[in-house]
């Protein structure tokens, strides 16, 4: 795919998990703070909490960042579980 393509499925992704309350299980899971995950993708808390209960969306480099972050903790947590299983 091009990075523009990519771009797209990344929203879209990021867009439909914040619509089904994904991004805000997998902070919880991961035992994070609306303001550690502010930090971590440059935004305030209160961006990230009306993200999170659809009042917003992100747009451009946060958008960008915060579908990494949560791509990046989904698969931590997957590993985390994975190991955790196998003890």
């Amino acid at each position: 795919m091009t990075n523009q393509a990519d771009s797209v499925v990344g929203l879209a992704r990021l867009y439909g998990d914040l619509q089904t309350g994904r991004s805000k299980r997998l902070r919880q899971a991961a035992r994070l703070t609306q303001a550690d995950v502010a930090r971590a993708v440059g935004a305030s808390r209160c961006a990230v909490a009306s993200w999170e209960d659809g009042r917003r969306r992100p747009k451009g480099d946060q958008a960008s960042q915060y579908g990494a972050f949560l791509e990046s903790l989904a698969k931590a947590l997957q590993q985390q579980n994975g190991a955790g299983a196998s003890n």
